[in-house]
């Protein structure tokens, strides 16, 4: 190859010929480029949600109930003008305002020192601490109108105490944090971001000076709206949030589908309970649930319409699913063609065809045909049918005749046009003309030469169908 076409082909790939001959050449090489090395980037900010997100939806069902919570730290400050409930109970660090009018006035502001009294001037220390707001209120106003006369006294909340609780265990952001005197174990939970996947919504403990309190299911709040066992913190509580140890999965045609925590044995009736009930849809004497275990994968196919499918006893891990009903029409007949009514009808037993088409004024358009009908029914599984033909004319105007046929679940009755130009009678409010395709019909025509009526009769093809099956109908011209 000559020299200017190895130089050429160097340059193509970015090779330096004059390097790699330790000789000097004048050939301007492109740099050789090699493939960069990809490091994997990890982000403090955005691990944590990531691994939270896997969780949440790792088999496409949801976690119920931790959404609820959000994943953000909303934190919690100090609020000093949130109304104050009766039964709130004072402790060292509160501060209340009293304002005494009359025969003299003064507005004091009195906090309660660690001894759990406050101190009136003129009257000296009162113990208030362990009473409700509302027991304060009436010790003060009794106390002060005894010691002067002539005065009238409002007692009133100033700043509330800041404490420190402790949330650990499961939790978002675990730590300590400063919270007012009101907060409660929900709002405390949002303050550190929630619970995680991982962590229980039914068993979150709320302990004092070593006891359990009060063992909180969040679940009572997120289904029933009940917050009575919400109960309000006190300095140095912790919030205990622990493992969840067991979840079972429903899906499928229920309100809810989602992955819930269970307490205890729990029926298959009481977790359609929590995923809010089945659809209208739901096929319930079908319900098939599947269970791991060291034996392998099991599956139980149950009758929720009885009480043993409702009393099912689900074990930790089950998968429920409750599949759709099929669509197919039942306990119906169906009316087509020139009706006024066209569409499925229900079926009743004795049900015959001038049941479901009505009289010939108020069933029938202007433009059916009396004199032929048919009645398209299926005869066995594999959706044969057969086809009768009857007067529709008999049918409605003789009712024990034997063109009125009786009919059977999913039997249709075609009704056809007969063909004739309404128009003339009708004007503008002639019926709009469904045709079948494939109604034989004759058309005539006024011969240009002759001045004469021809009649001409048109070969076409019926088409009948019902979930599938068919059947053609010709006439020759």
């Amino acid at each position: 190859m000559p020299q200017a076409q190895q130089e050429a082909l160097a340059r193509q790939y970015g090779v330096d010929l004059g390097s790699l001959t330790g000789g000097a050449t004048n050939i301007g090489s492109a740099p050789v480029q090699q493939a960069p090395v990809l490091e994997p980037v990890v982000s403090e900010a955005t691990s944590a949600p990531v691994a939270q997100a896997a969780a949440d939806d790792s088999d496409g069902v949801p976690l119920f109930g931790y959404d609820v919570l959000g994943n953000n730290s909303l934190g919690l400050t100090v609020v000093d003008n949130l109304p104050v409930p009766l039964d709130y109970q004072m402790v060292p660090g509160d501060v209340i305002s009293v304002q005494i009018f009359g025969k003299s006035n003064q507005n004091l502001s009195l906090a309660i020192d660690r001894d759990g009294s406050i101190n009136l001037p003129d009257i000296g220390p009162v113990a208030v601490a362990g009473q409700t707001f509302a027991q304060l209120r009436q010790q003060l106003n009794d106390v002060i109108k005894n010691k002067t006369i002539g005065v009238d006294v409002s007692v009133t909340m100033g700043a509330m105490r800041t404490m420190q609780v402790y949330i650990v265990g499961e939790a978002i952001q675990p730590g300590a944090y400063n919270v007012n005197g009101l907060t409660t174990i929900t709002q405390a939970l949002i303050a550190s971001g929630g619970v995680k996947k991982s962590g229980s919504l039914r068993h979150i403990k709320l302990m004092r000076k070593g006891q359990v309190i009060s063992d909180f299911d969040l679940y009572d709040l997120l289904l029933k709206g009940d917050t009575s066992k919400d109960l309000r913190l006190s300095s140095g509580d912790t919030l205990f949030i622990p493992l969840r140890d067991n979840s079972i999965t429903i899906e499928g045609q229920v309100a809810r589908p989602a992955v819930y925590e269970t307490k205890g044995d729990t029926t298959l009736g009481q977790l359609l309970s929590l995923a809010g009930g089945a659809k209208p849809q739901a096929y319930l004497s079908r319900v098939s649930v599947r269970r791991a275990s060291s034996n392998g994968l099991q599956l139980f196919t149950l009758d929720l319409a009885t009480t043993a499918g409702q009393r099912f006893k689900l074990k930790n891990g089950d998968d429920v699913n409750l599949s759709a009903a099929a669509s197919s029409l039942r306990n119906a007949v169906a009316v087509r063609g020139e009706v006024v009514r066209q569409g499925a009808l229900n079926f009743t037993p004795g049900m015959k065809v001038s049941d479901a088409i009505g009289s010939m004024d108020d069933g029938l358009k202007q433009t059916a045909d009396l004199n032929y009908a048919l009645l398209v029914r299926e005869v066995n599984a594999n959706q044969a049918i057969e086809i009768y033909q009857f007067s529709l004319l008999d049918a409605l105007t003789k009712p024990n005749s034997e063109a009125n046929l009786l009919l059977q679940e999913k039997d249709q009755i075609f009704v056809f046009d007969n063909g004739l130009e309404q128009d003339y009678w009708f004007g503008s409010y002639a019926n709009s003309k469904a045709k079948p395709s494939g109604i034989d019909k004759a058309r005539e025509t006024v011969d240009a030469e002759t001045g004469a009526v021809v009649e001409q009769n048109e070969s076409s093809t019926l088409n009948i169908a019902w979930d599938g099956s068919s059947v053609q109908r010709r006439r020759a011209a």
